[in-house]
């Protein structure tokens, strides 16, 4: 259970209007009437649904994946479905309601479901979904809370803070370079407490409270598993600061930059609390983040008048085999 409890935090769904056998549509996409008694716990109903529909696929000779807690990005927020999973081609989210607040929410989540990867949306409901309840919205802003270490992952190919492509061919007018920038500026004189933060917000930093971290000589680098479970780098050195890596050719730059959104809107949020605390900037180091990027801006900005193919350019590209 320490893997799930680990994703769900542990919390309990309680029941206002508790029944012991779930309501389901699951017969609506052909996979029977799973039949699945709640036990109120979000995270144990998870595991007992997985379960169900791992059986259902071998039954039928199919090839069955699945994960939990998976986060699609609509707009610039985020969605959150407990469980998805795809038998063969056809890929399923997952809710769960266990009370009307629950109703409330999967009446919003029908609203975005079919613009994600797993458009198929099955229910266990603990009430009738028939209830009449207004929608309330089922999504969140992009927190540190949605991104997972994953040690066990070795990253292959390119990745990098920022490449051109054909649509986004000068970095001073992309998007990107306007959220690398506020990144670089609101962690300047603060590196300190943010490695410190983020090392214990992603439980690399197993301390009981997060602390100031001196950012390493030479560069850490932590694989993370971010929203639609996108491999994403945290990479960290005092020469090069902060940086958040990710994968050339396999995302969107959409996506980089909603990411790099929500992580500067935690930045901000994280130094304003610092600065009202008066807590002390650190001190100026040489070589640093700020100066580093800066530097690459400028150099980038050159490179760019003389460059037959735009598509070589990048900035903190780090190569796998």
């Amino acid at each position: 259970m320490g893997f799930f409890n680990k994703i769900f935090g542990g919390q309990e769904k309680p029941s206002n209007e508790n029944q012991n056998i779930f309501h389901t549509n699951t017969f609506k996409y052909g996979l029977g009437k799973v039949q699945l008694t709640n036990s109120t716990q979000l995270s144990i109903d998870v595991i007992l649904a997985m379960a169900e529909f791992e059986k259902i696929a071998k039954q039928q000779n199919q090839k069955f994946s699945y994960k939990v807690m998976y986060s699609h990005l609509i707009g610039e927020n985020l969605l959150t479905v407990p469980l998805v999973f795809q038998i063969n081609d056809e890929k399923y989210s997952v809710y769960f309601i266990y009370n009307r607040n629950d109703l409330a929410q999967f009446n919003n989540v029908k609203k975005h479901i079919s613009k994600t990867q797993y458009p198929n949306l099955i229910y266990f409901s603990a009430i009738p979904v028939t209830i009449e309840v207004e929608p309330v919205s089922a999504l969140a802003p992009i927190q540190l809370g949605h991104f997972l270490v994953d040690l066990q992952n070795k990253p292959k190919g390119t990745y990098a803070m920022w490449w051109a492509t054909q649509e986004d061919p000068i970095f001073e007018e992309s998007n990107t370079y306007t959220w690398l920038t506020g990144l670089y500026e609101v962690s300047n004189g603060y590196e300190t407490y943010l490695n410190g933060f983020l090392l214990y917000s992603l439980g690399i930093d197993k301390g009981k409270n997060w602390q100031r971290i001196s950012l390493p000589e030479k560069n850490h680098t932590f694989p993370l598993i971010g929203p639609e479970n996108t491999s994403i780098l945290l990479d960290v050195s005092q020469e090069k600061g902060i940086r958040f890596l990710f994968p050339v050719n396999k995302v969107s730059k959409s996506y980089v930059e909603t990411i790099l959104k929500g992580l500067v809107a935690n930045f901000i949020v994280f130094v304003a609390q610092l600065k009202k605390s008066n807590l002390p900037m650190d001190e100026e180091k040489d070589p640093n983040g700020y100066d580093w990027f800066n530097f690459m801006s400028r150099v980038v900005k050159k490179e760019k008048i003389s460059a037959q193919d735009t598509n070589d350019l990048q900035i903190g590209v780090v190569e796998y085999d």
